[in-house]
């Protein structure tokens, strides 16, 4: 099901499942309230087999080379900033950005892919993005099954992104076991699945429609069939 609050926004299609309905305020969905006709089935999600080397919590700036890494627990400090060069695949049991960090990603050599076991924890203010920007460049897989598992943490914490300072996350998101609460002021450019996702207000998804044309085998796997203009509301 979905459910629509006052003051949202939809500018495409909000489709239910099978047997789901949508209900609340409709006004602002510019696109079908149709429900899909069969359920969307989440490839499973494979862990690159990499030796853990410990936890990577350092103080201050720090980089990463290109390359494979497994770190039991990766925590980056407040206002401090994590850059990492691509092409490279990270593992964490962990994953933590505390209040005001940043991680930026060189990719002009490739992406950089993240696999999260448990806790992932975005804090206020936090940014990750690469330098140039584009949604293909970060990926983050979380393995989180915080509805089975409540012990799990899996947070965007309130104004985990303050439009004032311009935080936001370019990137993926994919989370299929997961049920992820994006407070107030958030906002991703790239794409977000989950089993179960809740916006507060103000939080602000805008996929990439770049990501429509490029899976991980480089293969088409949806197709733009119409398009229309729609006012600014």
């Amino acid at each position: 099901n979905i459910t629509m609050d006052s003051n949202i926004g939809v500018f495409g299609d909000a489709s239910p499942g099978p047997t789901g309905t949508v209900t609340g305020d409709l006004d602002n969905i510019m696109g079908s309230t149709t429900p899909l006709p069969t359920g969307v089935e989440l490839p499973d999600l494979i862990v690159p087999s990499i030796a853990p080397s410990g936890a990577y919590t350092p103080l201050g700036d720090s980089s990463i080379s290109s390359g494979s890494y497994h770190f039991t627990n990766l925590q980056i400090a407040i206002n401090k900033t994590l850059t990492i060069t691509g092409p490279a695949t990270i593992v964490c049991d962990n994953f933590k950005l505390k209040s005001g960090s940043k991680v930026v990603v060189n990719a002009s050599g490739g992406p950089v892919k993240f696999y999260v076991i448990n806790d992932f924890i975005l804090n206020s203010n936090t940014q990750i993005y690469s330098t140039s920007y584009s949604p293909l460049d970060v990926a983050f897989n979380l393995l989180s099954d915080n509805i089975l598992d409540p012990g799990v943490d899996v947070s965007f914490d309130e104004d985990l992104v303050d439009f004032d300072s311009g935080s936001k996350l370019y990137g993926t998101i994919f989370a299929p076991s997961a049920e992820i609460t994006i407070d107030s002021n958030f906002e991703q450019f790239g794409s977000l699945v989950a089993r179960r996702t809740y916006l507060y207000s103000d939080a602000r998804i805008h996929y990439d429609e770049l990501l429509a044309t490029v899976s991980q085998d480089a293969q088409n796997v949806f197709t733009t069939l119409c398009w229309r203009v729609v006012p600014l509301l």
